[in-house]
């Protein structure tokens, strides 16, 4: 298992490196000079030698290697840099907007797999019913649907029945505990519908193979309870797939509620990006896209790790 520890520690190591270099390179190469964007946006006027001085104040002027081996040396310090706008520090900017967005898709997550596991587990061993028909239509109905579309929904059918949205501006829970989580769990629960549509499909097809294998056969013929050999020898098994998926759909959360947040005007980092982009801030946006990349990377070290645990054949591998 150390072996195996090590060697992802690795790759998730030479992952990140190789992320950092392509954003900053990518970014690099778009059009457009973000500082004096940001003193011309809106009519202003710079002149030749102020903007150069501006460009220095933020690092622009350096050489293209050198502004690299700064931000790889920046980030082994678990320094983004300024953002451009606001001058303020990129882990100040992100770190006042982060902490919204885990809560949601920690939220969506939980009721994702409240409904996924029965959901799932249900379809398989009801297989061929009208219960695994209507799973199934429901899954694929959840699949289908748009996330913000359904949150548009969502919001008019609060309003029209009982006359009530949640609050569109930011409450805190100390002083608005319920208006708080009514913020929260609406949003939670419209996502995590198609978080559960997603690994209940997946959970159906890998458990039914799984209750086809010989070892389960065998459980049976020697006497072991129907619901021992379901919740005990086969979910296990049959939650290998779906435990990458819902790592892969956790990150993609963390990184991909832009929509969501807009509909629910939801100050989380999804907005913080939108808003980067309008301001051409370079430097933030790069935070941000290296802050995404770093959840994907992490979850996905985390997933490999849980998949060993769960099946020890993977470690040698």
């Amino acid at each position: 298992m150390l072996f195996f520890l090590l060697k992802r520690l690795g790759q998730f190591a030479f992952t990140l490196w190789c992320v950092a270099t392509l954003i900053f390179f990518m970014l690099r190469v778009l059009p457009g000079d973000p500082v004096e964007f940001k003193y011309v946006a809106e009519g202003g006027a710079i002149t030749a030698e102020q903007l150069q001085e501006q460009r220095a104040r933020f690092g622009f002027d350096k050489p293209l290697s050198q502004q690299y081996f700064s931000w790889i040396a920046g980030l082994t310090r678990l320094e983004l840099g300024k953002s451009i706008w606001s001058e303020n520090p990129i882990t100040q900017e992100i770190g006042g907007r982060l902490g919204i967005t885990v809560q949601l898709a920690l939220a969506a997550l939980v009721v994702g797999l409240l409904l996924a596991i029965p959901l799932g587990v249900a379809a398989a061993l009801a297989r061929g019913t009208w219960l695994d028909q209507v799973i199934r239509v429901c899954t694929v109905t959840g699949q289908s649907v748009p996330s913000f579309w359904l949150a548009m929904l969502v919001q008019l059918a609060l309003l029209s029945a009982f006359g009530w949205i949640p609050a569109m501006e930011a409450v805190a829970f100390r002083e608005q505990p319920w208006e708080y989580l009514a913020q929260l769990i609406v949003p939670a629960v419209v996502v995590g519908w198609r978080l559960s549509s997603v690994n209940a499909r997946l959970l159906r097809s890998s458990l039914i193979e799984v209750l086809g294998q010989d070892y389960v056969r065998t459980a049976h013929a020697k006497g072991v309870s129907p619901t021992r050999v379901v919740w005990r020898h086969s979910l296990a098994n049959a939650m290998l797939p779906t435990v990458a998926v819902i790592g892969i759909e956790f990150a993609g959360l963390l990184g991909g509620l832009v929509v969501t947040e807009q509909v629910f005007n939801i100050n989380g980092i999804g907005r913080l990006l939108i808003q980067a982009i309008s301001y051409s801030d370079l430097a933030l946006i790069q935070g941000l896209v290296m802050l995404f990349a770093l959840i994907y990377v992490t979850v996905g070290f985390a997933v490999d790790v849980v998949q060993a645990l769960l099946d020890p054949r993977i470690r040698v591998h």
